[in-house]
């Protein structure tokens, strides 16, 4: 009865191993080990493997695929998919340490194995390769610290959330063990957090997609829906393995422990751009804004190599300072390094306070103009004309009607933000209150002589024209 069962196996799964879809996975024509797909004990144990690990027999299946794996490697790309899997199995089923050791030896041959007769995907085996050795602690850290910084060299922000945390890892283990200092764990550091920023926007626009998708009414596909499901699981993936690298490089790079790194150094590194750009992104991560050594690490990166981004952050940093000239500046530099219209535009409204403050008024509000400009909607650079107007109620006017008809013109700024821009609309109505309040009354509109006269026309900087109530 057993040989009647496994030969209707071998004819059932001996068809789905020589479909088209699984059959014809190429194999270099170099390799000596093609021909042993022909031979028939390598058939049957192949087909029977299989049919074991889809129904997840993995024990009996880990005996076929040991002989497929030992007398034919090249018989099949899925020996090096599924073999992992199932030595992994054997080892948490294995009684002595000596078993277990074996089974890892396998498994890290396995995935170089794969590289050999299925060369392809090298970064995704060696970080499959190198998270292994460090979740099961297979030899030396250094080693598996290779391995990984290896698959991140070949793929970078294509890595997966597991990978790039092994990767990680890796690194504040060598910090531990006195290995690295605390710049090296700092580059891993900035390394994987570019990477997961990169996936986490990435998944983040297919959910976007797809759940627009389905606002406007639209039934997915099942293939949208799984492709909307796994965006969703990745996601979520990437977004725990960024809350826990967060939570281990809390403990190593404190802001005082930054300060005191980037300080000890800075003198002997101010002209290392690479070195600076290090020190700025960790700080920055860290927000470490407070830090002395911060701001003088953002003015040496934007004379050595100025971008848009640490433009902002300095300009910022001057801001908060009350250093309204030097954020000027740094903001125009962010102006005319940046091309993300919405960052502009936010770059444009920075420098727009920084003109107000400095009494520099007519060129803020161009400024003003331009954030909308580059940000359609935005409430915020509406309210700061309304307050620069109603600020110069007293500059622009002779006599009480001309100062006060300013607040008019300061009133309408504030209507429009609250119409273009929900968010917003709390505070411009408080505004509206406070400066409508402050606009020429019916009497004074019939004293001055503008009973008959439904506009007015603001002199100063202003120079608009205003409606002028006439009941």
């Amino acid at each position: 009865m057993k040989s009647k069962f496994f030969g209707l196996i071998l004819f059932v799964v001996g068809l789905a191993f020589s479909s088209p879809a699984i059959a014809q996975d190429e194999v270099p024509v170099e390799k000596k080990e093609v021909a042993c797909k022909e031979d028939q004990k390598v058939k049957e144990n192949l087909s029977i493997y299989y049919e074991y690990y889809k129904s997840k027999n993995y024990k009996d299946a880990y005996e076929s695929w040991t002989y497929v794996y030992e007398n034919c490697p090249s018989a099949h790309k899925n020996i090096f998919i599924h073999g992992p899997k199932l030595i992994k199995y054997m080892y948490n089923k294995a009684a002595t340490e000596d078993e277990k050791k074996v089974y890892l030896a396998k498994l890290l041959k396995v995935y170089d194995d794969r590289l050999v007769y299925f060369p392809g995907k090298e970064g995704y085996v060696l970080g499959m390769k190198g998270s292994d050795m460090i979740n099961y602690k297979i030899g030396p850290t250094q080693s598996a610290y290779d391995v990984l910084a290896k698959a991140y060299e070949v793929d970078g922000n294509k890595l997966g959330a597991s990978v790039l945390y092994s990767y990680f890892t890796a690194s504040t283990r060598l910090f531990n063990e006195k290995v690295f200092g605390d710049e090296e764990v700092f580059m891993v550091y900035d390394q994987v957090v570019e990477a997961i920023d990169f996936n986490l926007e990435a998944k983040s626009n297919t959910i976007a997609k797809y759940e627009q998708m389905e606002g406007d009414g639209k039934t997915l596909s099942k293939k949208e829906t799984k492709d909307f499901n796994k965006a969703k699981t990745y996601y979520g993936s990437y977004e725990k393995v960024e809350s826990n690298v967060e939570k281990i490089i809390g403990k190593i790079a404190t802001c005082e422990r930054l300060d005191i790194l980037y300080g000890e150094k800075y003198e002997e590194q101010k002209g290392n751009i690479d070195w600076i750009n290090g020190g700025v992104k960790m700080m920055t991560r860290k927000k470490c804004f407070d830090s002395k050594i911060f701001f003088k690490l953002i003015d040496s990166k934007s004379k050595l190599a100025p971008d848009a981004s640490s433009s902002r952050v300095a300009g910022l940093l001057s801001l908060s300072n009350k250093q309204y000239s030097k954020a000027l500046k740094y903001y125009e530099g962010a102006i005319k390094l940046g091309d993300d219209k919405n960052k502009k535009a936010d770059d444009y409204y920075k420098a727009a306070q920084c003109l107000f403050k400095l009494g520099q008024r007519s060129k803020a509000r161009t400024y003003a103009y331009k954030a909308i400009d580059n940000r359609k909607g935005w409430g915020n650079p509406y309210l700061l004309i309304g307050d620069m107007y109603a600020a110069s109620a007293n500059a622009c006017g002779t006599n009480a009607f001309e100062k006060k008809a300013v607040y008019w013109a300061a009133v309408a700024k504030y209507s429009t933000a609250r119409n273009v821009d929900p968010k917003v609309s709390k505070k411009a109505a408080g505004k509206i209150s406070s400066w409508g309040a402050q606009v020429p009354d019916k009497t004074m509109i019939f004293q001055f002589g503008y009973i008959g006269k439904p506009k007015y026309k603001i002199g100063c900087w202003i120079n608009e024209t205003v409606n002028v109530p006439q009941s």
